[in-house]
């Protein structure tokens, strides 16, 4: 990378931080705030076997009730902690699928990085 790639890529991290990356969701009437964090990136592959840090977030993993479970849950534990997984799967249905699938992607977008920003080092 040269020093302007480098500088542009510095001043985009720097812009990330003052993001807020939270997302509002509304689930049974009330408003809840969506948040991931790398505690609730663990938390999904523990209960699911699914890293979304390696797999693309797809049609396919969002068809796996036990996926979409676990994302919904733990990205409102973090400004909602009094919630359970239970509390959560009854909080919406399969009808409710789009909103949430967009709710989550928004939030899951928040949380990785700009890809562009992922560049090789160079030697």
């Amino acid at each position: 990378m040269n020093k302007a790639q480098t500088e542009e890529s510095r001043r985009r991290l720097e812009e990330t931080f003052k993001l807020d990356p939270i997302v509002p969701i509304k689930l049974k009437g009330n408003n809840y705030t969506l948040e991931f964090n790398n505690f609730a990136v663990k938390e999904v592959m523990k209960q699911t076997g699914f890293n979304i840090m390696a797999k693309s977030f797809g049609m396919s993993e969002m068809e796996n009730p036990e996926i979409l479970g676990s994302l919904l849950f733990q990205g409102l534990l973090t400004n909602h902690p009094d919630l359970t997984q239970d509390s959560v799967d009854k909080l919406f249905t399969y009808r409710h699928y789009p909103y949430i699938l967009e709710r989550l992607r928004m939030a899951l977008t928040l949380f990785m990085p700009d890809i562009s920003d992922l560049q090789p080092r160079e030697e």
